[in-house]
């Protein structure tokens, strides 16, 4: 049997075709995949209620998308200075380190009201993983006290914090 040649060269480049876009297809289901996984309730970004394991303290954090993050705490003033210390809600950024992983430095000061002047700054690292259930959470960390000068006076490691994401209820 013979082939004419240009219905030949016309089904090799439809097979050709059909082959980019079969490529193509499948490397845009792989972006959409990834985008889900990052994204939504896969993702660390919202709001979580935290708890410092082994303690009363309790975190509530937002994390922003474009990495950045916002904490309120219930801690008391951490220095060595007596007396009462207003201690103010932390501020950071967070970063993506691998799947549901996330590494996230926050600053707060500590202000001496009687005295009126700054007392120390705070900064806390914290290296997360979400669970299997991607509303729950994990995080190790350590917090460094600096005075306003940069010198570093206290140095606290092996924290825990344990938490959920919350949810709005109607």
């Amino acid at each position: 049997m013979t082939h004419h040649p240009i219905i030949t060269s016309h089904r090799r480049s439809l097979f050709g075709a059909a082959c980019i876009l079969g490529l193509l297809l499948c490397q845009g289901g792989n972006r959409t995949a990834l985008r889900a996984a990052d994204s939504g309730q896969g993702a660390i970004e919202g709001t979580w209620d935290l708890t410092v394991v082994g303690s009363p303290f309790r975190i509530v954090r937002t994390f922003k998308a474009g990495g950045t993050n916002i904490d309120s705490s219930n801690f008391t003033p951490i220095t060595f200075t007596p007396g009462p210390l207003t201690v103010s809600d932390g501020h950071g950024n967070w970063i993506k380190t691998g799947p549901n992983r996330y590494a996230m430095t926050l600053e707060f000061i500590q202000f001496d009201p009687v005295l009126g002047r700054l007392d120390s700054i705070g900064k806390v690292r914290e290296v997360i993983q979400l669970g299997p259930d991607p509303n729950s959470y994990v995080g190790d960390f350590s917090t460094d006290i600096f005075l306003p000068d940069g010198t570093k006076i206290i140095s606290l490691t092996g924290g825990r914090v344990e938490g959920k994401r919350m949810s709005a209820k109607p």
